[in-house]
């Protein structure tokens, strides 16, 4: 297999080498000359192609865009084309993210015909690339555009296949060979390509602003294309109180925008591994900078919250639900524990249609409850869905502001055309402006915006802990080795992990009124460590909590942003094992997937007198709520059993 392998790489050199010969072709080297990117023109036509190392990625892959009257940039070349080629760094404090400092280096390339051209970045973990217009019109229409990715050879991928375009982004993932992946699946960005010696390659896009982010589609071998849903042309409202959105009709164009502008990135990362590729900043380095002059209002925080755990607190002589006793307590709950905000979820709004964002139900006195909050130091975030928070946006978030709310939850956008897209930003912007921070639900994974606009917190984009309240047939916990490699790439992701009702494989069953998590107990405090989320969600009830004091002590006490990561080791669906320092404290968390293991780390960089460690317990093969904590002397190294379904946390003092 290894020979028929190499005679088919030979194949392929000299295939481009007949393909390049004579034609115009420019290099593009990372700082570390590991990564190279060859564009060339073809027939009139501009291709790249990239390898990492010995390593052959993409053979020659198209890049076009066809904007209105037929000109379509990226073919019938002329032969004046002009090129600059340079080097660059990008430094950027980066407050709410997994390290508190970013400092990468790339060489740039930008091809440039006329009125267009093709920006290529090269970091030495990733190609990213980009379309450049200079038209003077101050209307102009992209009708489609065509991104190629020609992998070298028939390399398995692990991806998440979709509904259709009008979707929440939410499913497990499937592994395959490129070349049995139907053409008729709709795929996500954040596709994840295992190379040969262990090397891995992620695609996706970045910096998306007013225009539509990408799908992927398989058009048959091993080539990816992306695909653009079009500009809506026709919706109606629909579920409960109407609040929801659904394109009827599509324009025959993706955007409507400007002649002068940046496109989004078409990005590949490469990396040497799978654990490089979760410690990857090339994403960030390809944001828009920061548009708020000043961040220090933003509140990063964790959340106490009721959905998912229905309101069933125990103990209390009041009738739990949508009332002002339950959210007294929910708040009490978070100010003697250090919880920053709680979060109302659905059904504190007066159901009507049209839905009217500012009138509540009898059951809730909010502004009582705002001043409860302040005076407690706690928070409140408000849900909402997005057709009634976007149809008053302005009213709707300057008098909830007035009153002391600390910000929202907007739910249910479930498409990623360009409307949508242009919504987010404007709810992110108009929020900042009166200091509000947002969590997206039901909306399309992160593209950047959270670098532009960091009152953004966070993104749901993901099927999380709250798919299994009431479904017996999800393998959440393999799902969840995948996540990290995949989703979470691209920023932070909303899982709202947390929950104290655990089961094994064998014991899980859905229950909406007391929900559990699939896996041990440890599993889900780890999780608040390997998952990034500046605003992370306490999921299960106060009362279940306080029940489980050790518990509720870490996930009270760890960060939601961080100094440095550093990922410890890590393989796709199988384990990761995530270290981050915030501050002079370090925290480790590691995750298995239904296989028990034993691992040794190595954590001597970490400085320490004391390590407290949560542990799988014996009998969490039988029992996933057993758990134990002990406190040892550190070593700089740490030894853990991790069960079926299992994880571990642990604290390095």
């Amino acid at each position: 297999m290894k020979a028929n392998r190499w005679v088919l790489m030979v194949c392929m050199a000299c295939l481009c080498h007949v393909l390049w010969a004579g034609q115009r072709s420019w290099s593009v080297l990372s700082p570390d000359k590991q990564l190279k990117a060859d564009v060339f023109i073809e027939k009139e036509q501009v291709y790249f192609t990239l390898s990492h190392g010995q390593t052959q990625v993409l053979l020659p892959s198209r890049a076009a865009m066809r904007i209105q009257r037929g000109t379509v940039l990226g073919e019938n070349v002329s032969r004046s084309v002009k090129t600059k080629q340079g080097s660059a760094r990008v430094t950027r404090d980066t407050p709410f993210y997994r390290k508190s400092q970013v400092d990468e280096a790339y060489t740039w390339f930008l091809l440039q015909d006329r009125k267009w051209g093709i920006e290529f970045r090269v970091f030495n973990g990733g190609m990213a690339y980009r379309f450049v217009t200079q038209f003077k019109d101050d209307s102009l229409y992209v009708e489609d555009e065509r991104n190629e990715f020609c992998f070298a050879a028939d390399f398995e991928m692990c991806y998440l296949p979709l509904r259709g375009m009008d979707t929440d982004f939410q499913g497990l993932y499937k592994q395959a060979k490129l070349s049995s992946i139907s053409a008729d699946e709709m795929i996500a960005p954040q596709c994840l390509v295992r190379l040969d010696d262990g090397k891995c390659a992620l695609v996706t896009d970045f910096n998306v602003r007013d225009y539509p982010t990408m799908f992927m589609q398989s058009v048959g071998g091993n080539i990816l294309h992306g695909y653009y849903p079009k500009y809506p042309k026709k919706e109606e409202a629909f579920g409960k109180n109407m609040t929801r959105s659904r394109v009827l009709e599509r324009q025959d164009y993706l955007a409507h925008s400007i002649g002068k502008r940046t496109y989004p990135w078409r990005v590949v990362l490469v990396t040497g591994s799978e654990a490089e590729l979760l410690d990857s900043d090339v994403l960030c380095c390809l944001a828009d900078p920061c548009e708020l002059k000043d961040v220090s209002w933003i509140r990063p925080g964790k959340a106490s919250w009721e959905w998912w755990n229905a309101c069933n607190l125990t103990g209390v002589d009041f009738k739990t639900g949508v009332n002002n006793e339950t959210y007294k307590y929910f708040i009490d709950f978070a100010s003697q524990h250090g919880i920053e905000y709680i979060l109302m979820d659905e059904g504190w709004t007066l159901r009507q249609q049209p839905m009217d964002l500012l009138r509540t139900i009898p059951e809730i006195d909010l502004p009582m409850l705002v001043n409860y909050g302040k005076e407690k130091g706690v928070g409140i975030i408000l849900w909402s869905d997005y057709l009634p928070f976007d149809a008053d946006m302005e009213r709707v978030v300057r008098e909830y502001a007035q009153m002391g709310v600390k910000g929202f939850k907007i739910d249910h956008m479930n498409r990623n055309d360009q409307k949508v897209v242009k919504f987010a930003e404007r709810a992110a912007k108009l929020c900042a402006r009166y200091h509000m921070i947002v969590d997206f639900h039901g909306v399309f994974p992160p593209t950047g915006l959270q670098f532009t606009y960091p009152n953004v917190l966070n993104y749901e984009a993901v099927l999380g802990l709250e798919a299994v309240k009431g479904k017996k047939e999800l393998d959440l916990v393999t799902h969840e080795c995948i996540v990290p490699f995949t989703r979470q790439v691209v920023g932070p992701i909303d899982y709202t992990q947390g929950a104290m009702r655990n089961a094994t494989k064998d014991g899980y069953f859905g229950n909406r009124i007391q929900p559990m998590s699939q896996g041990t107990r440890c599993r889900q405090l780890a999780e608040y460590v390997v998952f990034e989320s500046p605003f992370n969600m306490l999921c299960d009830s106060p009362t279940q909590y306080e029940a489980n004091p050790q518990c509720l002590d870490f996930i009270a006490e760890v960060p939601v942003v961080w100094d440095e990561t550093k990922v410890l080791r890590a393989e796709l669906g199988k384990f990761i094992i995530v270290a981050r320092r915030k501050g002079t404290v370090w925290y480790v968390g590691g995750i298995t997937d239904w296989d028990e293991r034993e691992i040794d780390l190595d954590v001597s960089f970490m400085k320490g007198r004391e390590v407290k460690v949560y542990r799988d317990g014996v009998n969490a093969d039988k029992n996933a709520e057993d758990f134990r904590v002990e406190n040892i002397p550190f070593s700089g190294k740490l030894q853990v059993h991790l069960a079926s379904g299992g994880g571990f946390a642990a604290v390095v003092m």
